[in-house]
């Protein structure tokens, strides 16, 4: 684990800031909003930090450069913490994260980004103004000179390079090979590299067979985003809204839900209705019905079948009221693969 003056230390060298006044000073006030969360800092209780919270912080700071407001910038990360964490890992590890190879830039268009304030945790509307997307060079410049009011990119693998180098020099310098267990345990915490018995060496089953739950962290990289993802998307259809199409973060909220971290794979498919229609395609048809072509490249027989089946629980509030419920009762739960 990596110590907080450490971090102090590296932060500073990245944004050429002092580290004993302005970067503590900041850190200090993250702390206090909980930023990053789960680490549970106290005059009782140490801290360990890893490079999942330093990335973090990084990435906070790149915001802060970039004159998001720090409660704002807060707030982006927590909500984009899958995304910002595939990226870095496709960044330090391309060949383990298979499909999103040359996905490193972040790429956040910030229309509204001022009425984005914080609302404790809780997702707000004015934030709906703003999306971040992970994408390829290739795909940049044309996203980017498209953004109306322009738009603001961090490259990440740059952003990694210095991270690194900061962290092996000076007073507490850390190793490269702590580096590299670092990432490997980010790895293995995001699913992208099975589990292995540490007293056999063997090779865990799927986590989707397994029958255990255990409670999950409260990390970034612990908590929840599948479910918590797919009730925020079911409050906006139960809403009355007669939006359209579905916000940019709404938008971003189902493409993890299609595509999620392989930790959270299994969400997917927990029987919700009568006719043991998957949790995924459910909402799928619910979402389809709504806002039509939204998921076009998604069989249209197989959104068919979910669709009949829903027809059986209701109209559209009672299936809303329905999926909402079963959310609530997976979210926070992981499987446990040990």
């Amino acid at each position: 684990m990596i110590s907080i003056r450490k971090v102090e230390a590296v932060i500073a060298g990245m944004y050429a800031l002092d580290a004993a006044t302005v970067v503590r000073a900041r850190l200090q006030h993250l702390n206090v909003r909980d930023f990053p969360p789960g680490l549970r800092v106290g005059k009782a209780k140490r801290a360990g930090y890893g490079v999942a919270e330093v990335y973090a912080y990084s990435v906070w700071f790149a915001l802060a450069e970039a004159f998001v407001p720090g409660a704002v910038a807060a707030e982006m990360v927590r909500d984009a913490w899958p995304e910002l964490v595939r990226a870095l890992l496709a960044s330090a590890k391309p060949t383990s994260v298979p499909g999103h190879r040359g996905d490193t830039f972040v790429c956040v268009i910030p229309a509204a980004l001022a009425a984005a304030g914080p609302a404790g945790g809780r997702h707000v509307t004015a934030a709906d103004a703003w999306d971040l997307r992970i994408v390829a060079g290739n795909d940049l410049v044309p996203l980017v000179s498209g953004a109306i009011g322009g738009a603001w990119f961090l490259d990440v693998v740059g952003l990694l390079t210095r991270m690194i180098d900061w962290l092996g020099v000076g007073p507490m310098a850390v190793d490269a090979d702590t580096v590299r267990s670092e990432f490997e345990d980010l790895l293995l915490l995001d699913g992208w590299v099975p589990r292995h018995s540490k007293a056999e060496g063997v090779q865990a089953p799927p986590p989707v067979k397994q029958a255990e739950a255990r409670v999950r962290g409260e990390r970034l990289c612990e908590a929840d985003y599948y479910f918590t993802r797919a009730i925020a998307i079911l409050d906006g259809l139960g809403s009355g809204t007669d939006a359209t199409k579905l916000s940019a973060r709404a938008m971003r909220y189902l493409r993890y839900l299609e595509d999620p971290a392989p930790r959270e794979r299994w969400k997917a498919w927990p029987r919700v209705t009568g006719s043991d229609v998957p949790f995924w395609w459910a909402l799928a048809a619910l979402v389809q019905a709504r806002h039509v072509d939204v998921l076009p490249h998604l069989p249209a027989t197989l959104l068919a079948a979910a669709a009949n089946a829903l027809g059986d629980v209701g109209d559209t509030t009672a299936q809303i009221t329905m999926l909402r419920g079963a959310a609530e009762r997976y979210r926070g739960m992981e499987l446990d693969e040990t």
